[in-house]
């Protein structure tokens, strides 16, 4: 009896034993690293080359008291591309009810990268000066901050993608403005725009997105702009001694 106790209890150690000596041979197996790399995108490659914003030369035509397109030397043409693009025109022989050629445009050479609006503010001293945008263009409303130079701002209706970007933008409807026959033009009275793009994704509307990339702040991120000075004609003269 004994000696079966005995047995009975060297077995149970050397089980005991195999228990915590053993290795096993576990089946694995296992997957190359998948590594994924973040870095932000711009809207548009070389804005500065790119993304423009000019209109066309003009001067004043004695002959018909208008102002019309001109060429590189100066004279007076109908052939669009014989225009010089400038970054602005003066206007010193403007008088009251004179329609005058303007053609601010917006050109983008080559595609967005991502999905963007296109924005345009419309500011400066212009009281005297009628004008309206084209039909391609909307007034932003619902801004919670304040714009660049305090002005108003349109949007582009059709969001750019790669695929419908390049190309040119009009801005004024007609291509033109009128001088008012009773509003008083200030002297030296001017008319500026600026161009933006921002990133439509991830913002509810147009507002949405200014706010985001240009409220409030006077950056020249992806903004361009073009300026003319106009100046009234006077009517009378004064002579001093």
């Amino acid at each position: 009896m004994k000696k079966k106790t005995l047995t009975i209890a060297i077995a149970l150690v050397l089980v005991v034993a195999l228990a915590v000596g053993a290795t096993y041979a576990y089946l694995t197996a296992k997957t190359e690293t998948v590594t994924n790399t973040f870095t932000v995108g711009k809207t548009i490659d070389d804005p500065e080359t790119n993304f423009i914003l000019k209109e066309h030369k003009v001067a004043y035509d004695a002959n018909t008291a208008t102002y019309k397109y001109v060429d590189a030397e100066g004279n007076v043409t109908t052939d669009s591309s014989k225009y010089v693009e400038v970054a602005g025109n003066k206007y010193n022989e403007v008088t009251p009810g004179m329609t005058v050629a303007k053609d601010p445009f917006v050109q983008i050479k080559k595609a967005v990268e991502t999905p963007s609006y296109l924005f345009v503010e419309v500011y400066g001293n212009a009281a005297g000066l009628n004008y309206e945008l084209n039909g391609d263009w909307v007034e932003v409303t619902g801004l919670q901050k304040q714009l660049p130079n305090g002005g108003t701002l349109y949007v582009y209706k059709t969001p750019l993608t790669s695929g419908n970007s390049i190309g040119t933008y009009p801005i004024l409807d007609g291509n033109q403005l009128t001088v008012d026959l009773t509003i008083p033009l200030a002297q030296n009275s001017s008319l500026q725009f600026n161009a933006y793009l921002c990133q439509t994704t991830g913002f509810s509307s147009a507002a949405a997105a200014f706010d985001a990339c240009f409220g409030m702040r006077k950056v020249g991120r992806i903004r361009f702009s073009s300026i003319s000075s106009i100046s009234r004609k006077e009517t009378t003269s004064r002579h001093t001694a």
